[in-house]
């Protein structure tokens, strides 16, 4: 991945900081269609993926999340995505309703730019990204128990590379679990999968491959 589009990531998460309420961090793999470009055939291999959520204000309703996911071995695509949600929510003693809207933008780096390329080629995908999280949750003691959907659009806003595949929708459906482990920390585990979105039609992978992409992360969240 770009390393100056680390770094500013990684800025906006520590300004982010500043004003949070509550940062939480999750990390863990997820499961993909690959390819061999020497040798066409088709198997599953495990990426990694991972994000940064940050909230501030009345409720945490403010949010900027940054994520990334990598899909390692033959394919190597390196992705990274900033955006910002707001939250509304309603609660109901133990449960939760919430829908969250959020947009921002997205970049993909490929090392090759089509399947069975003889040669190494970097390209740069940039996309806008939008949708919303709608989910909710229930609260026993410690313990926090909720399920979400997550519906995003991507826009292609880059060069001619790829204009057929110029938009994208995917959708990401995950479970979470919360433990307060002390009144600030808690651990966090979420497993679920993605579907759609723009790996499928650039990797040309046959049908039997379309289906989802599980995944699973661990993590741990702070409030102040």
């Amino acid at each position: 991945m770009n390393k100056s589009l680390l770094v500013i990531l990684a800025l906006l998460a520590v300004a982010s900081c500043a004003w949070a309420r509550e940062v939480t961090l999750a990390a863990g793999v997820f499961r993909f269609a690959a390819t061999d470009y020497y040798y066409p055939n088709f198997y599953y291999e495990k990426g990694y993926r991972g994000d940064v959520t940050v909230r501030w204000g009345v409720n945490e309703r403010h949010a900027v999340r940054l994520a990334a996911v990598g899909y390692p071995m033959d394919d190597n695509i390196f992705d990274a995505a900033a955006e910002y949600g707001f939250r509304a929510a309603w609660r109901a003693g133990r449960w939760e309703l919430f829908v969250e809207p959020a947009a921002g933008f997205e970049l993909t780096k490929l090392q090759y730019p089509a399947p069975y390329y003889p040669t190494i080629e970097h390209h740069f995908l940039p996309w806008a990204r939008a949708g919303a999280d709608v989910g909710a949750g229930v609260t026993w003691g410690p313990v926090y128990v909720g399920a979400a959907w997550r519906g995003r659009v991507l826009q292609y806003v880059g060069p001619t590379l790829f204009r057929q595949f110029r938009t994208q929708p995917y959708h990401h459906p995950w479970l979470e679990a919360r433990w307060a482990v002390t009144p600030r920390w808690a651990a966090v585990a979420r497993g679920g999968w993605e579907f759609g979105g723009y790996y499928n039609e650039i990797f040309n992978t046959p049908a039997s491959f379309h289906g989802p992409r599980p995944f699973a992360e661990l993590g741990f969240s702070h409030s102040w």
